[in-house]
């Protein structure tokens, strides 16, 4: 069921930045976030959210990001636990472009254009 709203989701926002003007490049972006220890709270910042997010185990979230020359965005996962193995990712337009493991704290920046 939530590969199958992910899937609308994704075809929704396809739909979106084909109906945007031609002088606006846009990317599809999304952030992947993975925990090996699924009791463990992460907290979650990206380009996409002011305030962090608690999650446990995985985390995903998409979004359409203006391309400019010199254009970045970035994810942090982080957790107290520094036993704890945390994997971020940055897919742009559907292929992965950065990815990072790392105990306690995975912090990733990738350039769009």
């Amino acid at each position: 069921m939530r590969k199958l709203i992910n899937a609308i989701c994704l075809l929704f926002m396809f739909i979106l930045v084909a109906g945007c003007s031609k002088g606006e490049k846009q990317a599809l972006v999304k952030f992947v976030v993975r925990s090996n220890t699924p009791e463990a709270v992460v907290r979650v910042m990206t380009s996409f959210n002011n305030e962090p997010i608690l999650i446990k185990s995985y985390w995903e979230k998409s979004g359409l990001v203006t391309v400019e020359s010199g254009t970045y965005v970035r994810i942090g996962a982080s957790c107290k636990d520094p036993e704890v193995l945390l994997t971020t990712q940055i897919y742009v337009n559907g292929k992965l472009k950065a990815e990072r493991d790392a105990n306690s704290n995975a912090d990733l920046v990738c350039q769009v254009d």
